[in-house]
């Protein structure tokens, strides 16, 4: 399944499960939604690396959360994936081929697998409506600035959010997860689309440019489950082969007990087109 796919069917999911629960507001509350839906919903130690757990006794369900990283957006976001888990069509048997069991689950854009690739679009869509967070995202500003002010109105992860900015924004934007020097996901805004091979656009497993501010990060180990953030300015082609020299702002953040860093490209002004001479 493409990614493409995967988010158009995601979307059309999740817009089920809004009009089946009414949602027309911020925030959307995906604990409510669980427990409407008839699931249990657990707080849960659960090892490093796994976000939450979806369990199936019969016709039964439970959410289970992972309480260790202390951030209500990411723990809002895992319960959105896993109901993606729930509702989308095919995963509950691919899940759960045996009727009972347990799965674990790998939320928050890092995992290649399609079928968590596919519960992060749904949770995303889930928790950020396609009509409201447009219209919210007009008057947001850029940058950033911007990706925070969607996400405390969302009550969701920076991550989560930046990744919905970029699919709906008319700036130039790439959205980059990463270690402070790999990087696990990267999305762009379709500006940035336009003058990029796609082939390049994904960069998963490249490493971060060692003069960026997002490589600062990956300098110091402790800054990497801090909340601070650097800012400078790279070359768009110093982050993807193939992509025009245009000057971007790079915001980076830590993510705290996440473990990564958000990094977030804008041009401040627009990008040539593709038959400009760049």
């Amino acid at each position: 399944m493409s990614r493409k796919l995967d988010q158009h069917a995601a979307e059309h999911h999740a817009k089920e499960v809004h009009d089946e629960f009414n949602v027309s507001a911020f925030p959307v509350d995906p604990f409510e939604i669980a427990k409407k839906s008839g699931i249990e919903l657990q707080e849960m130690a659960i090892a490093e690396g796994v976000s939450g757990v979806l369990m199936r006794s019969g016709h039964s369900f439970t959410i289970g959360y992972n309480t260790a990283i202390q951030n209500a957006g990411f723990q809002r976001f895992t319960v959105a994936h896993e109901l993606g888990h729930y509702y989308l069509p095919g995963h509950p048997e691919q899940l759960f081929p045996h009727g009972d069991g347990r799965h674990e689950s790998q939320a928050g854009f890092s995992s290649n697998n399609q079928w968590e690739r596919q519960a992060d679009c749904f949770g995303a869509a889930l928790l950020m409506p396609s009509g409201l967070f447009q219209e919210a995202l007009s008057e947001a500003g850029e940058g950033l600035p911007a990706i925070e002010y969607m996400a405390g109105l969302c009550q969701t992860s920076l991550t989560a959010t930046a990744i919905r900015c970029a699919t709906f924004t008319d700036d130039p934007v790439v959205v980059i997860l990463s270690d402070g020097k790999r990087i696990l996901y990267s999305g762009a805004s379709e500006p940035i689309q336009s003058i990029v091979p796609k082939r390049d656009l994904w960069l998963r497993d490249t490493l971060v440019p060692p003069k960026s501010c997002t490589a600062d990060f990956g300098k110091q180990a402790s800054l990497l489950k801090t909340h601070q953030r650097k800012e400078g300015y790279s070359s768009l082609s110093e982050w993807i082969d193939g992509a025009p020299d245009i000057e971007m702002k790079e915001d980076a953040i830590g993510l705290g007990s996440y473990g990564r860093v958000l990094t977030v490209l804008f041009s401040e002004e627009p990008v040539p087109d593709e038959e400009d001479d760049y």
